[in-house]
């Protein structure tokens, strides 16, 4: 850290000592980080009321981190990813292309309701639909990229399983 290469291989000093002595990781870091701390003590170095803080809770903060979110979020997408759910995948993007429709069929539906009610509409009224419907114009665009990529990532992994 002092010839400011970065901190990783300070935190990269408790998961290795964890899983080289089957301890747990948020001891390990505990104790790391107060070993560290006394150091800095022992040195004259900075310690104050957040290093503390930061000594205690780091370990406990990154275990709960990685049980809750991180992991979960792994396992999630290793699940899409296995031969037996590809099943599960079409079907969700089946659903995306029913509510795709939907969208598109409410939309014109409010068109056909905004043409018959146009006349009606004072000067206000139709600067906000204006408003409105350039919002809708520019949700629409990331919308439609969203849409196309998604396409594009189909058509390329059909693409590499067709050459395979």
């Amino acid at each position: 850290m002092g010839p400011k290469l970065g901190v990783a291989p300070y935190d990269a000093i408790a998961p290795i000592f964890s899983e080289r002595f089957k301890s747990s990781y948020k001891i390990t870091r505990i104790i790391q980080d107060v070993l560290f701390m006394a150091g800095a003590l022992a040195f004259g170095g900075p310690v104050g009321f957040a290093t503390i803080i930061v000594a205690f809770f780091t370990g406990p903060l990154i275990t709960w981190w990685n049980e809750h979110i991180s992991d979960p979020l792994v396992e999630f997408i290793n699940h899409l990813t296995r031969p037996d759910t590809r099943n599960k995948v079409t079907v969700l993007l089946s659903a995306m292309g029913r509510r795709t429709y939907e969208s598109v069929a409410k939309t014109y539906e409010a068109t056909e309701i905004m043409q018959a009610r146009l006349g009606r509409y004072s000067n206000s009224d139709l600067k906000t639909q204006q408003k409105i419907a350039r919002r809708n114009l520019a949700n629409s665009k990331q919308t439609y990229e969203n849409y196309l990529a998604q396409y594009k990532m189909i058509e390329e992994e059909l693409n590499k399983r067709k050459n395979q």
